[in-house]
């Protein structure tokens, strides 16, 4: 991706997210975006993959929570009006090295998400499955997760992810360095292509 003229004063509002998305960032303090994020939301609010690179602390995980939280937020409203054939599937996963990578992103989420309609559910080990597969067949949007997790889920079949049309690999490079190449594999062959 070419880098775009980043202007430290750009308004969320200029990068075409929604008033609600851009009212619940003013309320958690979110005035200006990043460089990340004013080069990364754009794109993939146009739908358009991305691979996002900038050092610990510049705002990269709202970079790619904020364009889902986005369409998450029209889906949400859509079924909220009576447009129920989306069900109440996941819609968005971000899948994640670590159970602490997975909880701060979660936190991001709910933050970002605050006011909508928009579901976040974390999944992780270390917990019992029963209550994480109890809240997603309630319904989630966003799933945050860990990729041994997700495939535990799978073999239980307790989540669905034929409903998915966003894919987050976070920190994948790490991910892939600890072994996690063959869920993460597993994972993408059951999301729609």
């Amino acid at each position: 991706m070419r880098s775009r003229c980043y202007d430290p004063e750009m308004s969320f509002a200029e990068l075409k997210l929604s008033a609600p998305l851009c009212d619940a960032l003013r309320r958690a303090n979110y005035n200006h975006p990043t460089a990340i994020q004013a080069q990364a939301i754009p794109p993939a609010l146009e739908g358009r993959d991305l691979i996002g690179i900038a050092r610990t602390g510049t705002g990269k995980t709202a970079a790619y929570v904020l364009p889902m939280a986005d369409h998450l937020a029209s889906v949400a409203a859509s079924r909220s009006r009576g447009d129920s054939r989306r069900g109440r599937r996941v819609r968005a996963l971000v899948l994640c090295p670590t159970r602490e990578l997975a909880l701060q992103v979660a936190d991001e989420a709910e933050r970002i998400t605050s006011g909508s309609r928009v579901r976040v559910l974390c999944v992780h080990g270390k917990v019992s499955l029963g209550p994480q597969a109890t809240a997603l067949a309630a319904g989630v949007d966003l799933l945050i997760a860990t990729p041994g997790r997700v495939i535990e889920l799978i073999e239980a079949d307790a989540v669905d992810l034929e409903g998915i049309r966003q894919v987050v690999l976070d920190e994948a490079d790490r991910m892939l360095d600890m072994g996690f190449e063959p869920q993460v594999r597993a994972i993408l062959e059951r999301v729609p292509a």
